[in-house]
């Protein structure tokens, strides 16, 4: 299994450098001009001057201070929300088709009120990250409810559990997978809503810097916030398989109290 993973990465690498070197290549042979794409030395030229100036971080920085934000409010509000919503059905049949017509709705539509609301503040772009995350939460964490079988409650009652033991060893762990897959999704909508925002009106942060670049026609700079907001993406994903695998330790252990 590790002989395995060692050679998907090595292929994984591999395949990126190729397509570092042929873009490289087309450039410095002239089949592209770099007008248009730029070139992975120009970017990383481009990189090096921005950070030697103490531009990039900033702009860096600025991203993911919103990124989170908008995560942290957007799962606050969302769980809670969704776990009402799941647990009451009376609510849920009332609610759930506006919480399903809202997450539908475009919320760059919504982006003059926003302006209007919040000006070019912080607030700005955590709002429009929340509010792409909070209806993706809502929707996971109650749609877990619907993986939860009827008789394992029943069975958890004959036995004597309190609401409390079932919650703890029959709802908790049917959840979790749900919560956590929509929690994965929502860091990527995070990211999301925080760059628009910042197309939107800002004087800081990536999408800011991708902008300046667009309007002075450098497509290096360009690159180099596109570059910054992948990394911001891997170590964000990887951040999130780390929370899997405690995660996946957490349910197994509940479930090992459920059978003693």
């Amino acid at each position: 299994m590790e002989t395995f993973a060692t050679r998907v990465w090595a292929a994984r690498s591999a395949l990126i450098i190729a397509v570092l070197l042929g873009w490289e290549g087309s450039v410095r042979a002239g089949l592209v001009n770099p007008f248009w794409i730029s070139s992975p030395t120009l970017i990383a030229a481009q990189a090096l001057l921005l950070l030697r100036a103490g531009e990039l971080l900033p702009h860096v920085r600025e991203t993911l201070v919103e990124m989170l934000l908008g995560l942290a409010a957007g799962c606050g509000v969302g769980v809670p929300v969704g776990l009402v919503l799941g647990a009451v059905a009376p609510v849920r049949r009332v609610v759930e088709p506006y919480v399903i017509v809202l997450n539908a709705f475009p919320k760059i539509a919504l982006a003059p009120l926003y302006l209007v609301w919040f000006g070019i503040a912080l607030s700005l772009k955590v709002a429009m990250a929340f509010s792409l995350v909070v209806f993706v939460m809502i929707l996971g964490t109650f749609s877990g409810f619907g993986g939860i079988r009827q008789e394992w409650i029943d069975h958890g009652r004959l036995l004597g559990a309190s609401r409390l033991q079932l919650a703890r060893v029959v709802v908790v762990p049917a959840l979790v997978p749900w919560i956590f897959t929509s929690f994965r999704l929502s860091v990527g909508f995070a990211l999301m809503g925080a760059v628009l925002g910042e197309f939107i009106a800002t004087q800081r942060g990536i999408g800011y810097l991708i902008d300046q670049g667009v309007g002075m026609f450098d497509t290096a700079t360009v690159f180099v916030g596109l570059a910054a907001l992948l990394l911001i993406a891997l170590a964000s994903n990887a951040a999130t398989d780390w929370v899997a695998g405690r995660l996946r330790i957490l349910t197994v252990q509940l479930r090992n109290q459920q059978v003693l």
